[in-house]
């Protein structure tokens, strides 16, 4: 897609707060990649976003920010934005006129780099976070921002009939069996016509990812899967397409992937874009 320029009417300065600071992270690797000589990314909204929000990143914690491209959340956003980008923007060339539905969508900005002027697009989160979406990226005629859990069917029956693909990147590893199963019977119900592109994190990345709770280590994930057969298998009408490594990403930033992507165990670890179709 060619680049695009900002919103030029969203130039007044607002709140960070009830932004988490992982969305910060994310916009601020955006913004970074994009302001970088020989980029592999161009956001034109995370730019712009950084501007608006009081005061930059004044007051965030800026080790974890830190030189964000070089970092694991960095390196991994950028590999996720890349793929996923490809793959939203050859659907629209399939689907001209398609629904999109980011599902979890927090302060994804895709619909700016893959917009061709006819889609219509739909961003999904809890409430909290879409008050502040709202804040940084009002809707438009095509872009409508529904407030909710994705557990609810009440965000597929805002969507306009037609081929529609669900995107749920960071999503699938923070809900158990039941919970996937309730989204695509959601789907399932609700669209005739419909593909899913969900990141799955391998059930090794689930067992062995922890994160520190007020002292306490716990365990960051909760389901996971080897592959888009491994999905498909606790659905009920959806086939598996292929799979797509975030190692597909990461290679082209980083030579060295070109060779390590065959090595199994990283193969096996990586995160990847499950690809499933509704089945008549």
């Amino acid at each position: 897609m060619a680049e695009r320029e900002g919103n030029p009417e969203a130039t007044e300065k607002v709140q960070r707060k009830g932004i988490p600071e992982g969305m910060l992270q994310v916009i601020y690797a955006m913004a970074n990649e994009s302001g970088r000589e020989g980029r592999y990314l161009y956001d034109p909204m995370a730019p712009e976003l950084v501007k608006r929000l009081e005061g930059g990143f004044q007051g965030v914690n800026q080790e974890a920010l830190g030189p964000v491209r070089d970092s694991v959340m960095g390196r991994g956003a950028l590999a996720r934005a890349i793929l996923l980008d490809r793959m939203t923007a050859d659907y629209v060339r399939r689907h001209p006129q398609g629904r999109i539905v980011n599902l979890g969508c927090g302060m994804d900005t895709r619909f700016y780099r893959v917009d061709n002027g006819r889609i219509r697009w739909y961003d999904v989160d809890l409430p909290e976070v879409m008050e502040a979406r709202r804040q940084l990226l009002p809707e438009d005629d095509r872009v409508v921002l529904i407030g909710g859990s994705v557990l609810d069917s009440v965000w597929a029956e805002k969507v306009e009939a037609g081929p529609v693909l669900i995107l749920a990147q960071r999503l699938s590893m923070f809900l158990d069996k039941q919970k996937l199963q309730k989204i695509f019977k959601i789907i399932r119900t609700c669209f005739e016509e419909a593909e899913v592109y969900m990141e799955i994190a391998s059930p090794y990345t689930v067992k062995n990812s922890y994160e520190n709770v007020d002292g306490e280590s716990r365990l960051k994930y909760s389901w996971g899967a080897g592959s888009a057969k491994e999905l498909a298998a606790i659905t009920t009408g959806f086939k598996a397409v292929r799979d797509v490594s975030l190692m597909e990403g990461l290679k082209e930033m980083y030579p060295s992937y070109h060779v390590l992507r065959f090595f199994p165990p990283l193969r096996r670890m990586s995160n990847k874009i499950a690809v499933l179709r509704r089945e008549p």
